[in-house]
């Protein structure tokens, strides 16, 4: 569907969601999204059983913002909704959200800068009343967060082979790509396989089969194109900035 009162585009196919970026032209109240206040920017959509959600972040320190965007008919009115406060030393950043259909739970990520103390989650069913979630293991600069295959898998910006995963949406655990040390990670699932697109180890995509268990190598790039990967229609997408487009 697409929303042309708010520049808002979100494309679904059989259950899987394009997230797309973006800067809404106009914001307000009723069907336009809520207007954004002072360096603020609207970040990626999760969508579940009607409802949408879009994450809220600042584009400067500090990072601070208390409300997300949400619709809960299926994207004709917006709201502004206030977020528990997470244990990011006082700051609040929402860089990312996600949907998980086996647990009915939206989940999104407080990140972006190890500075800012614990990085954080919280959770909903009906992406209205939130709950705040397990702390994510670690003190780093959480990125995304995505979900497939029975759990939510959440990823640094910056090198690293660690990331967290939780089976309930509220509690997480750490997870290793083992060799693979993403950085500006992309992620994907769909077909039972987890795919991710990085420029850590030379610019590379990368595959797992067995839930995020084990990774491998599929595609290596010579140069640094940081890009967008997606699963839908039943197939992967990537693309980068150098315009380069690939299925799978």
């Amino acid at each position: 569907s697409t929303l042309t009162g708010s520049h808002l585009q979100v494309d679904t196919y059989g259950g899987a969601t394009v997230s797309l970026a973006f800067n809404p032209a106009t914001t307000g109240s009723g069907t336009h999204l809520p207007a954004l206040g002072t360096n603020e920017t609207y970040g990626n959509v999760a969508h579940g059983k009607g409802i949408y959600l879009v994450s809220k972040f600042k584009v400067v320190s500090p990072y601070t913002v208390s409300k997300i965007a949400v619709s809960t008919d299926t994207g004709v009115t917006w709201q502004d909704i206030t977020i528990p406060t997470m244990d990011m030393g006082g700051h609040i950043a929402v860089v990312s959200c996600a949907y998980g259909s086996s647990m009915d739970k939206f989940v999104i990520l407080g990140g972006w800068a190890s500075s800012y103390g614990s990085n954080a989650t919280a959770y909903s069913t009906d992406a209205v009343t939130w709950t705040a979630g397990g702390a994510l293991p670690g003190l780093n600069d959480w990125y995304g967060v995505k979900y497939g295959g029975g759990k939510f898998i959440a990823f640094m910006f910056s090198s690293s082979t660690a990331f967290a995963y939780s089976t309930n949406g509220t509690s997480w655990s750490t997870g290793s790509f083992g060799t693979f040390s993403p950085a500006a990670l992309s992620l994907a699932y769909g077909n039972g396989v987890w795919v991710g697109f990085s420029l850590g180890n030379g610019f590379g995509t990368w595959r797992s089969t067995n839930g995020g268990s084990t990774w491998t190598q599929v595609l290596t790039y010579a140069t640094n194109n940081i890009g967008k990967l997606d699963f839908v229609g039943g197939v992967f997408l990537m693309w980068c900035n150098t315009a380069m487009l690939k299925v799978s």
